[in-house]
């Protein structure tokens, strides 16, 4: 099967293939549907990912194991990006496939979905043959209608059960009758092309709805199996309904918290285990007492008052710093300074970082503005800036201030922080650049090395040590080349002394020490950037 990025028909014709057994997919997005999409039935997940990551305009990767049931791919991801079931469905219309996704974590959990009604296509329950699966498939499909002597589910039986469950269906309210509704409409729609299997997990999951509901009965019971050897001549579960009774149960668990959550999740474990050993008597009986107490808890639950979820130790943190923060900078405007656009611009840059959710960058900014805070309360109110005790108005213009300063030695000083600005902020760009071409180099090292397969799956936390090297500096020398009041000048020039400071640290840990010898490629981002920041201080004590 091919190992580069499918498209058109030929993606279509591997998708199809996940109606017989699970395949292993990756996703990268590559912008303006430029997304990269490698399927493979012997590769695994992470390898994929690799090379969806090396083929694909994006940097970002998304990859797992699906199965079609129906019209549904349902994607079991190993690691995820947000929106995928979203972006993964419109780039599948984009190839001609009209496909529904459900996304879910490894324990069978939904993350997110994108399902709705899709117009009908003929051709999707045509089964094409495929000339390079060395009589795989045949077998595959041979295994879906028997496994150690029991057959599919019976089409009657199932019309039979969806039947059943029909009145309850029809009576319930709301959000829940319609989304029952198109459930059952998948029902049927598997039951005429004959998936036989995937409409007797959706009537199964319909059973346990309706059952939560309160409208019907426990699941009506399957029609009796043809005997084998391990059977009696009594009538027997069917194993197959109960696995689904089973994982439609670890959903609705999935949402009870708590000790209570812990306990149902424990029985079911318990009732999973009986299934394998084919105890299904058991199994079924307990499954009956589960489905009946995760019922009543979640009515419990429904007349509860809706628990508010508890912030994040980043979160909090971040709370407190901007109670701090926000009256500090209140208090210097009503000190009568004007020149707080650097204040401001952090305090709105550390916001929108926490209304992000990212509260671990917007504590970082904070400790950007504390010092900006602190070096503009340390200096003198301008005179331009003090109040007049009678009028209210400024003192002294601009202009009168800014006659006090030797205009030649301010150009000199004005040029001067204009080259290192530039300086660093290319020495900045390579330090990115750098780190981004070493993980590239570390993932392409370990790929297909025994041993090493999840390093390409950790090695995006090197970007995070580039947190502690942010623009403040940058924003800060700009401040100054464009300040006129020599107070205001020395106060930003100490805060960026203290940024060049910063950096250096940062520069000087193990990590970036590193860096420069990594065994892997032959960088030196350190040693440049090193020697930025020391142009740039030397700029400033001129």
């Amino acid at each position: 099967m091919a190992e580069n990025k499918v498209e058109g028909e030929a993606l279509k014709k591997l998708v199809k293939r996940g109606k017989k057994q699970r395949l292993a997919l990756a996703y990268s997005p590559g912008g303006r549907e430029d997304d990269t999409v490698l399927i493979d039935k012997r590769k695994k997940p992470e390898v994929l990912g690799r090379l969806a990551r090396k083929e694909s305009a994006g940097n970002k990767v998304a990859f797992g194991n699906f199965i079609l049931n129906g019209r549904i791919l349902e994607l079991t991801c190993e690691r995820t990006l947000p929106a995928l079931a979203k972006n993964l469905k419109k780039y599948l219309k984009s190839q001609k496939l009209m496909l529904n996704v459900v996304v879910m974590d490894a324990d069978g959990n939904v993350l997110e979905s994108d399902v709705d009604d899709l117009p009908d296509d003929p051709s999707w329950d045509v089964d094409e043959a495929n000339d390079d699966d060395d009589g795989q498939d045949e077998a595959v499909a041979a295994a879906e209608t028997q496994d150690d002597g029991e057959q599919a589910p019976d089409t009657s039986a199932l019309a039979a059960r969806l039947k059943a469950v029909q009145p309850a269906i029809v009576a319930a309210q709301g959000d829940a009758a319609a989304k029952l509704a198109k459930v059952m409409k998948m029902a049927v729609t598997q039951i005429k092309t004959a998936e036989l299997i995937a409409a007797d997990k959706t009537i199964t999951a319909l059973e346990a709805a309706v059952a939560k509901l309160g409208g019907q009965p426990a699941p009506a019971e399957p029609a009796p199996q043809p005997q084998t050897q391990t059977q009696t001549q009594t009538e027997v579960p069917d194993i197959r309904a109960l696995a689904a009774r089973a994982q439609a149960l670890k959903g609705v668990i999935a949402g009870i918290t708590g000790a209570a959550g812990d306990k149902l999740m424990t029985a079911l474990q318990t009732a999973a285990q009986q299934i394998k050993a084919q105890n299904l008597d058991a199994a079924g009986e307990m499954l009956g007492k589960i489905e009946a107490a995760a019922n009543r808890t979640m009515a419990a639950m429904k007349d509860a008052p809706e628990p508010v979820a508890e912030p994040s130790e980043d979160a909090r943190k971040w709370a407190a710093a901007e109670a701090r923060l926000q009256p500090a900078i209140d208090n210097l405007a009503n000190q009568g300074r004007n020149d707080l656009d650097p204040l401001l611009a952090s305090m709105a840059k550390a916001r929108a970082h926490a209304d992000g959710g990212a509260h671990d960058k917007a504590m970082a900014e904070a400790v950007v503005l504390a010092g900006l805070i602190k070096a503009a309360a340390a200096a003198p109110v301008a005179p331009e800036q003090a109040p007049d005790q009678t009028t209210g108005e400024p003192e002294a213009t601009t202009a009168e201030t800014t006659q006090q300063i030797d205009k030649t030695e301010n150009v000199k000083q004005i040029a001067s922080y204009i080259k290192s600005t530039k300086s660093w902020g290319a020495a900045r760009a390579e330090l990115e650049k750098g780190v981004s071409d070493l993980i590239s180099t570390i993932d392409g090292a370990s790929d297909g090395v025994e041993g090493l397969e999840r390093v390409p799956t950790k090695s995006d936390v090197l970007m995070q040590f580039l947190n502690g090297i942010d623009g403040g500096l940058e924003n800060t020398l700009d401040q100054l080349t464009k300040s006129t009041d020599p107070t205001r000048r020395d106060a930003l020039t100490k805060t960026a002394l203290d940024l060049v400071s910063s950096y250096e640290t940062v520069l000087n840990s193990d990590f970036f020490k590193a860096v420069d010898n990594n065994g892997f490629t032959n960088i030196s981002i350190r040693a440049n950037a090193l020697a930025s920041l020391k142009e740039v201080n030397t700029a400033l004590n001129a």
